[in-house]
């Protein structure tokens, strides 16, 4: 897999919704996390949840999109997912941790929630939107170019469908939080949100109105929840995330010529809480020491790449 950066600079061509996240959020982070690739020692339940989640999720859609009737792609699905979820921490593990919404997700749980997803969408208003090489709009890798700069966009949208006649992107997001009005409110506006309807108006060539959001959370009990939320972009709303874009990247340009990205402290306890807030306390002199001490490096082949396939990353996401 070739490098999303520029050849010997630590400048990156090549963009995903992620990446941005992480420089927009705080230059600082997104040195520590996706050019110097440290990552958190301590294994991530929420992640390995949505993980397994979302891939049931598309895999009861191939096989739909294959011809399988309803209760033979749930059976398919499901049956992939225990098979894959050997190595699941045991529930007793789960239960144990700390935090209540980590106790919540325990592999139970986690089948329960799947087979519960399938019901409570069984009839659902959204059909799937054939591409024009007859595959179904399903788990799409996109990668295109930026007029403007010589970089790169690129992700997965999970599906495109049509809902009451108008395109959307569909995207599944595993919370946390409650899914109320304000939950769904704080996808717009919203970096990847925007990143999620420009690819789909690219890769649909259509006017794709915006993303509907499938929420799935967890309650106290271990009984899963449901909703549906949208969020809506217009070509202005578009246009102007695009101008925002080209700051963005320039400032990304900036901070690479210098070799130096600052700290942004106002969001040290924004999203969850930065991991990397407790490196930043220390003295500069001995942070490396501390990173060394609490968090892995991974080589530069394992590390985060938007023009690999498919990535999961344990930096924790506003989600969790």
């Amino acid at each position: 897999m070739r490098s999303c950066f520029f050849e010997g600079t630590k400048l990156q061509y090549a963009w995903d919704a992620t990446s941005l996240n992480d420089l927009k959020i705080c230059p600082r982070r997104y040195q520590l996390s996706k050019i110097e690739g440290w990552e958190p020692r301590a294994y991530s339940i929420h992640l390995r949840f949505g993980v397994e989640v979302h891939h049931t999720i598309m895999d009861y859609e191939f096989g739909r999109a294959a011809g399988q009737e309803h209760d033979e792609a749930v059976f398919h699905a499901i049956k992939a997912l225990m098979l894959r979820t050997g190595d699941y921490p045991k529930d007793i593990d789960v239960i144990q941790q700390e935090k209540a919404s980590a106790r919540r997700k325990t592999k139970e749980v986690l089948v329960r929630t799947c087979v519960w997803y399938f019901e409570y969408y069984k009839d659902d208003q959204i059909k799937t939107m054939i591409l024009e090489n007859g595959k179904p709009a399903v788990e799409i890798n996109f990668n295109f170019d930026l007029e403007r700069k010589p970089h790169l966009i690129c992700g997965i949208l999970d599906k495109i469908g049509e809902f009451q006649e108008d395109p959307y992107v569909i995207d599944h997001k595993t919370t946390t939080y409650k899914l109320t009005g304000y939950y769904y409110g704080k996808f717009n506006p919203d970096n990847q949100m925007s990143v999620y309807s420009i690819a789909g108006r690219v890769v649909a060539h259509s006017p794709i109105r915006g993303v509907i959001i499938d929420g799935i959370t967890i309650g106290a009990d271990g009984v899963p929840d449901f909703g549906r939320g949208f969020t809506y972009r217009n070509q202005g709303q578009l246009e102007e995330w695009l101008h925002n874009l080209d700051y963005t990247i320039s400032q990304a340009e900036q901070y690479a010529a210098d070799d130096y990205w600052p700290q942004n402290d106002t969001a040290c306890d924004k999203y969850g809480g930065c991991p990397f807030r407790e490196i930043c306390t220390k003295d500069p002199k001995v942070r490396t020491a501390y990173l060394k001490a609490n968090f892995d490096q991974l080589p530069e082949d394992k590390r985060w790449n938007p023009l690999s396939i498919r990535q999961t990353s344990i930096i924790p996401s506003i989600e969790e």
